[in-house]
């Protein structure tokens, strides 16, 4: 499932890169892209689970930080007014990482700062709660495993091809 999120992903970022309209439907009034919105609920369950699998949570913590870190320049590439979804992930994950340990108001407030400051979140608030979501869900099956892998890359494939795939975009648009 995660490889098919991020060719999704790459798929939708090389429609905005070459400003196609992208699948937009419309459900009661409101226009939703369908790859975007399957990307970002593959995407949020796969760090919610991640979070409970982790022995580790403080560098889980930090490896997407530094990934939030190192993508922002070629996100920033464009989209110059938003920070990149690793940032709103680095969100979602201290609400889930707060609740976790039972602090429940600053679950709240991380929360709450995403909803605040969507517009200047990839993804915004949505992936934060659908991130909390999935971490409730999978709160009451601790054992289970709800994702499906047929094919593993290096766990570095991972962290590394969100920000390679925006300048492999960048490039081939500039190319052609």
């Amino acid at each position: 499932m995660k490889n098919v999120a991020l060719a999704l992903m790459a798929y939708e970022h090389a429609w905005k890169i070459n400003d196609f309209p992208a699948p937009f439907v419309e459900i009661w009034g409101i226009r939703i892209n369908l790859i975007y919105g399957l990307v970002a609920g593959i995407l949020s369950l796969y760090l919610a689970q991640g979070f409970h699998l982790t022995r580790d949570k403080p560098a889980y913590f930090e490896r997407l930080f530094i990934l939030a870190i190192i993508s922002q320049f070629p996100f920033s590439m464009l989209h110059v007014d938003v920070l990149n979804v690793v940032f709103t992930y680095l969100i979602g994950f201290i609400a889930i990482y707060s609740h976790y340990y039972g602090y429940y108001y600053l679950s709240f407030i991380a929360l709450a700062i995403s909803f605040i400051y969507d517009p200047l979140l990839d993804w915004g608030y949505i992936a934060v709660f659908m991130i909390f979501a999935f971490y409730l869900l999978l709160s009451y099956f601790p054992e289970k495993k709800i994702t499906v892998d047929f094919f593993r890359f290096p766990k570095i494939f991972y962290y590394a091809f969100y920000p390679a795939h925006f300048f492999i975009l960048i490039g081939i648009h500039y190319i052609t």
